[in-house]
């Protein structure tokens, strides 16, 4: 919000009566200018690129379109079939990664603590004595209850 000072400033009546906004701060540009403006030779690789791509793309995108359409019209319950083959083939791949991310995650874990004291035998941690809380527990709540 700005002030109506500041608002008329940036805002300017052209004789047709139309508003003319010059703040660059009113528009999002999506597109840089480098890209869209008169230099072609700068980006003329780049849009040769993207032009041949999307040349390219559409007709694929029309055809799987048109595979997916004549299939569901003509061959329903295979298509059915294969779909639930696609989906539990990506449910493999994403529980073989995830596997794969558990072993490797315990195995890093397994090294970590790999030098750390244990309860064998011949360990320091054997000794310690393990005290119960119950009976201070107990006093506790017999003086609460006073």
């Amino acid at each position: 919000m700005a002030c109506n000072e500041c608002k008329k400033k940036r805002e300017q009546v052209s004789e047709n009566g139309d508003t003319v906004i010059d703040d660059p701060r009113d528009t999002i540009d999506l597109v840089p200018k480098s890209l869209v403006g008169p230099h072609l030779d700068q980006n003329i690789v780049l849009k040769f690129v993207v032009f041949l791509s999307i040349g390219v793309m559409i007709p694929f995108i029309i055809l799987a379109l048109f595979y997916q359409l004549f299939m569901t019209f003509f061959f329903p319950s295979f298509l059915s079939r294969f779909n639930k083959k696609i989906t539990q083939w990506v449910k493999n791949i994403f529980n073989k990664y995830i596997h794969y991310r558990g072993k490797k995650e315990f195995e890093k874990r397994k090294k970590e603590f790999e030098n750390n004291r244990g309860y064998e035998e011949g360990s320091e941690l054997v000794d310690i004595e393990v005290y119960d809380e119950e009976g201070d527990n107990e006093e506790l709540n017999d003086n609460n209850n006073k």
